[in-house]
């Protein structure tokens, strides 16, 4: 028996994710991320109230590493800075017609506040409107696992080349999950056409600006926001 796993049972196109919120940059306006980036002096307040808590400093410690780790404010952090960023952080996804069921946007943008404040040890320079997220870990390190059992009348050469046979299959099938995850066999144009369509109330308004016609723009935008998890603006 084979068994491949890779975390959520929805396989989710992480590089589209990317593509998307880079797509924003120039098809939107204004664009999320210039906006997202006004509420620095926000993302700042929140970050600097740990050193005005009253916990034990190992806590302190925890939570502040816990909000690195899943960008996003830790459950216990109640204080009005956390609240205000959270309310901030909701206000700019309705804005830009941003369902509050993506949370992995608001967690983006979580993440992009972070690099931007100097908060998050990025190595390396900042690009001035750059997007930041999170590596999605088990995603995209799918485990594997070949277990053949043995017949009760095999000899060690077909087993061997049965074995041989059932590596390759889970091989092929490691590198469609990576291949599903990356959207290594994807473009771009898919991520600026969804982008445009948050811009717009219809798919016949996007075909105008693209110049194309509205089947193929309607299955293009209606795949992308599938592999990808994105809710279209209604």
């Amino acid at each position: 028996m084979t068994k491949i796993t890779s975390g959520p049972e929805k396989l989710i196109d992480y590089r589209g994710r990317v593509e998307f919120l880079q797509a924003t940059t120039n098809e939107m306006s204004p664009a999320p991320i210039d906006t997202l980036l006004e509420l620095l002096p926000v993302f700042r307040s929140w970050h600097a109230h740990f050193d005005n808590l009253d916990e034990n400093q190992i806590a302190v410690d925890i939570m502040k590493a816990m909000a690195i780790t899943n960008c996003a404010i830790g459950d216990p952090d109640t204080s009005r800075e956390a609240i205000a960023l959270q309310q901030a952080i909701s206000a700019w996804m309705a804005k830009h017609r941003f369902s509050s069921t993506d949370q992995w946007i608001a967690k983006a943008a979580f993440c992009t506040l972070l690099v931007h404040a100097g908060h998050s040890g990025h190595a390396g320079r900042v690009a001035e409107r750059g997007w930041y997220l999170r590596d999605p870990g088990e995603e995209l390190r799918p485990d594997t696992n070949v277990i053949v059992p043995w017949t009760s009348d095999e000899t060690h050469d077909d087993h061997l080349k049965r074995f041989d046979a059932e590596y390759r299959r889970v091989r092929k099938e490691f590198k469609r999950l990576v291949a599903l995850h990356l959207g290594l066999r994807k473009g771009l144009q898919s991520a600026r056409w969804t982008a445009i369509r948050f811009t717009v109330r219809t798919f016949t308004d996007v075909t105008r600006i693209v110049n194309r016609d509205e089947d193929t723009v309607r299955k293009a935008i209606t795949a992308f926001t599938r592999r990808t998890g994105l809710t279209l603006p209604t």
